[in-house]
């Protein structure tokens, strides 16, 4: 919404739709079908190969762009018709990664950081290829992927294989043709971090767990009451910046680490063999905006340890109790 009304503001003659819903396996195909062409943004696979599936279900073209610290990214799939009409010479997003990596663990620009100017670069650069498909005008990287290195300023065109004969999606005889098809063999791909291998709550879930306001968690610390402050985000971003006191264990090694919260809170409680004291301490879950924190509460609660959301995470501690902590 906030990109809308800043395109709209630079010239307010174009007429902006936006989608404010996730992209999953089941609105994918609507939401490209009714697209002249796709420009793909993401920063994880299995979203990607949602589009890229759903692309070539609806005979679009896809200018996919991505960017990871100093380097980024930019190709065209299923482009470099052969005539009106004609079949796409480009390959797919499936022909240059056929299998999806389940040991990419956390790598998003959300996670892993990025150089502020290098998905500035690869998005001009899609926008034009995004033109060019449009119009028809030049030559699409249909057949290249482009590298860029900004610590160096470099940049290197890699010459793309032709598409897979034995492609899943988009040879002649594919073994994906629906988004569900999709859905099974991207399933254990990285998806979007809030829609992890943990469910994401619903709004009726999350104002069911427990929650308390950076404002009130402040107060709580300044009266100095005992408590174990548990940072669910991944180690990269927190040894970027923590709270004072805090602990990091990563939602995704939560369940298998509800030990070591057991023994921090009887560590809490000045004991370390009084179990009964224990369990009435409190464990305040802390991430960036209070997605992860609101998830890992739960847990919490399910594996009867009381556990409380800190709403809004970092970025509303930084809004409401120090303007001072440093972000990212």
């Amino acid at each position: 919404i906030s990109a809308r009304q800043t395109l709209l503001a630079l010239n307010p003659t174009i007429s902006i739709k936006t989608v404010t819903t996730p992209l999953t396996h089941e609105n994918a195909l609507d939401l490209c079908r009714d697209a002249d062409c796709v420009l793909d943004a993401s920063d994880n696979p299995r979203t990607r190969y949602f589009i890229n599936d759903a692309c070539v279900m609806s005979d679009k073209v896809l200018v996919s762009g991505s960017a990871m610290g100093g380097e980024g990214q930019l190709t065209v799939y299923n482009g470099g018709r052969e005539g009106e009409g004609g079949a796409a010479t480009g390959g797919c997003y499936r022909c240059l990664y056929p299998n999806g990596d389940k040991a990419e663990g956390c790598k998003s620009c959300a996670d892993n950081g990025v150089l502020g100017p290098v998905p500035g670069l690869i998005g001009i650069l899609g926008a034009m290829e995004v033109l060019k498909v449009l119009t028809g005008v030049g030559s699409t990287m249909h057949d290249r992927l482009l590298m860029y290195d900004a610590l160096n300023c470099t940049f290197l065109n890699i010459k793309k294989p032709k598409p897979r004969s034995n492609c899943k999606v988009c040879s002649t005889n594919p073994s994906l043709t629906s988004m569900e098809d999709s859905y099974t063999a991207s399933e254990s791909c990285r998806g979007p971090s809030s829609l992890t291998s943990h469910p994401s709550l619903s709004s009726n879930d999350k104002d069911a767990v427990p929650n308390i306001s950076p404002s009130q968690y402040n107060t709580l610390r300044q009266q100095g009451t005992p408590h174990v402050l548990l940072d669910v985000r991944v180690p990269q971003q927190f040894g970027i910046c923590a709270l004072d006191n805090s602990v990091n264990i990563p939602l995704d090694e939560l369940k298998d680490r509800i030990g070591d919260v057991r023994e921090m809170l009887k560590q809490c409680h000045g004991s370390k063999d009084n179990e009964e004291d224990a369990v009435n301490e409190t464990v305040y879950c802390l991430c960036r905006r209070g997605v992860a924190s609101a998830q890992a509460t739960k847990v919490l609660i399910e594996e009867g340890i009381k556990g409380v959301d800190i709403e809004g995470g970092l970025d509303a501690w930084v809004t409401d109790v120090d303007k001072s902590f440093p972000m990212y």
